[in-house]
């Protein structure tokens, strides 16, 4: 795994599949695969527009404001055609009843951070 992610984030392939859940809130997906502090930016691609969308779109409280900053924010993402996602995977886990401390958040990612055996 450490040699793909190295060579994801630098940028260094042709084409990857990558497994990702997405989230509820847009910009945890966006701002970590397109902004150019984002941590899986690997197409490296960003504008000074981008940029100052994805910011607006963070501070902008009131939600048909900020759909219609993400609704710019997405199109000027489109026309770099850098990425395109085919499909969103579903999973299905089963733990043993005695496995206590998960949570499941609301963009289908499971957080271990708290897991444990009841009882240990």
């Amino acid at each position: 795994m450490g040699t793909w992610l190295d060579r994801y984030i630098a940028g260094d392939y042709e084409a990857i599949t990558m497994d990702f859940s997405g989230l509820a809130d847009p910009d945890a997906n966006i701002g970590r695969f397109f902004s150019a502090a984002g941590y899986y930016n690997g197409t490296q691609m960003t504008t000074e527009r981008f940029e100052e969308l994805l910011e607006e779109s963070i501070t902008t409280i009131d939600p048909d404001e900020r759909r219609a900053v993400y609704v710019e924010l997405l199109d000027e993402l489109r026309s770099w055609h850098s990425t395109l996602f085919l499909y969103n995977p579903s999973e299905t886990m089963a733990a043993r009843n005695n496995v206590t401390g998960y949570e499941w958040t609301t963009g289908g990612e499971l957080l271990l951070t708290g897991a444990g055996f009841a009882g240990s």
